[in-house]
């Protein structure tokens, strides 16, 4: 993955994420509405690990809001999804996090400290 797929919003200061997909285990940017809708959303995916079948932990939140918080299976793609508010409309930004505690194990050589692939993130 070249580019960050996103759905109704455009994405800027995106930090903890690489143009492969991959993200560190804090993902925070800032974001702005471009089409219809009043709730943000990410999908994530953790890859499967030899002897490690748990799942773990994580959180979306915008701006000062409440986090969702979900638990997430290895190797299924996850969606989470929060509030934008009431006055959600086009042209308006916001801050968001997006954290997992998970942390990649096996990096075949990788130096990067990895957990989850970044799938596509958007207002609907």
């Amino acid at each position: 993955m070249n580019q960050l797929v996103s759905d109704n919003i455009l994405v800027f200061d995106l930090d903890g994420w690489h143009e492969d997909g991959w993200c560190h285990r804090l993902l925070r940017g800032r974001a702005k509405i471009t089409g219809p809708g009043a709730r943000f959303y990410a999908e994530i995916w953790i890859k499967g690990e030899p002897g490690n079948d748990r799942t773990t932990a994580a959180s979306l939140s915008v701006d000062t809001g409440a986090p969702t918080i979900v638990d997430i299976h290895r190797d299924v793609p996850t969606v989470l999804e929060v509030d934008l508010g009431p006055d959600a409309a086009p042209g308006q930004d916001f801050t968001f996090r997006l954290y997992c505690e998970n942390l990649l194990v096996p990096t075949g050589g990788d130096a990067r400290q990895l957990s989850f692939v970044l799938m596509r993130m958007g207002v609907r």
